[in-house]
């Protein structure tokens, strides 16, 4: 499993319209190679996902790194052999390139990652900014249940899509994410986790414009966590701390209802895409996107996946089948006829408004 990109500098800039036509005719036309269909899984998430849910402890236990997708791997030496050589890079999801963003690579080859699913994808090289004589490589991301995404320096990231919903509707993509912290939680100063090609990778390709931190500010003997990740250090993307106190709570869903009330405001004004941690990943971030799974139609057995997928990511310890059963017993002791419909009168008895339910709905739906 290739968990970083390797050699890559991710200074993705998006550029809007194509590349200047060179008039050498005596230039090779570009041909386009077929590289086909690409699964972004690897075989822990593979087994985690197509298997039921209880199965979960044979795939991840939170204490090694498995939550990185699969990259597309191109190897493009037979256009240009010197591989110790910076090479521009453009990507696109058309053949005419009329929008594209570029990045670069450090050799001869290059690893594409966070593709969207179902999605066709060219991508083209240079070493002189002349691309109309490239090659164009050609393939397409395959569909699946679970998108999950390269943060260089944070585990667990995903996108809150694709899962099958009961109402018939779809998920959008690159919507809404969730993973881990981006910055030391136990410090008392700023250290960043996400590397710098992660953070042009969050803002210039996933095009994050919302960072939604639950993590607490307190410093104490027992408990140690900095929610202090500021516009400052990002300042294209807008920062908002809701400190969410998990200490001594059995239940993360029962006990919280008032900052519940206050992450489902905050989603339902954000300026989307967002992304949404606490410090793994797992238990605050885990119970938000149970109810908003819940809500918008997920399955009981998807709900236990989802949840479940945060193993695969390095977070410190196993989380296990416990919770979300616990708040899917919590859920079906209220009113309505479906996990859905329950998960709606959980929140109204949050405080949160129906106008709000339904406006967070809206965001993350397909029409």
């Amino acid at each position: 499993m290739k968990n970083t990109i390797k050699s890559i500098s991710l200074a993705f800039v998006l550029l809007l319209g194509g590349c200047t036509s060179r008039t050498n005719s005596s230039v090779k036309e570009s041909t386009t190679i077929e590289l086909g269909g690409f699964s972004i899984h690897n075989q822990y998430q593979d087994g985690l996902i197509n298997n039921t849910y209880d199965q979960y402890f044979r795939y991840g236990y939170g204490g090694k790194e498995r939550s990185t997708p699969e990259p597309v791997h191109i190897d493009f030496s037979n256009e240009f052999q010197t591989a110790d050589q910076e090479y521009k890079v453009q990507v696109s999801t058309t053949n005419t390139f009329d929008t594209y963003y570029q990045t670069s690579c450090k050799t001869n080859s290059y690893d594409f990652y966070n593709g969207e699913l179902q999605q066709d994808y060219y991508v083209r090289f240079s070493s002189d900014d002349h691309f109309e004589t490239s090659n164009i490589y050609h393939f397409k991301i395959k569909d699946s249940i679970y998108r999950p995404i390269h943060l260089d320096g944070v585990t667990n990231v995903r996108d809150f899509t694709s899962w099958p919903l009961s109402n018939g509707k779809k998920l959008k993509q690159g919507v809404l994410y969730r993973g881990a912290t981006l910055n030391t939680s136990k410090s008392d100063t700023m250290y960043l986790e996400i590397t710098p090609s992660g953070l042009e990778e969050m803002v210039n390709h996933l095009n994050i414009k919302t960072e939604i931190d639950v993590r607490m500010n307190v410093t104490d003997n027992n408990y140690n966590e900095n929610g202090n990740f500021t516009n400052e250090v990002i300042p294209e993307v807008t920062y908002y701390n809701i400190p969410w106190d998990y200490r001594r709570k059995d239940n993360f869903m029962t006990e919280c209802k008032d900052v519940i009330k206050k992450v489902m405001e905050q989603l339902s004004i954000s300026t989307y895409p967002v992304y949404f941690h606490c410090s793994h990943g797992a238990d605050r971030t885990g119970v938000t996107f149970f109810l908003l799974g819940a809500l918008v139609g997920m399955s009981e057995e998807d709900l236990y996946k989802d949840y479940l997928l945060t193993n695969l990511g390095k977070i410190g310890g196993t989380r296990t089948e416990k919770d979300p059963k616990t708040y899917i017993e919590d859920l079906k002791a209220l009113e309505g006829d479906t996990l859905s419909e329950q998960a709606n009168s959980f929140l109204l008895d949050c405080g949160v408004t129906q106008e709000t339910i339904n406006s967070i709905k809206d965001k993350l739906l397909e029409d």
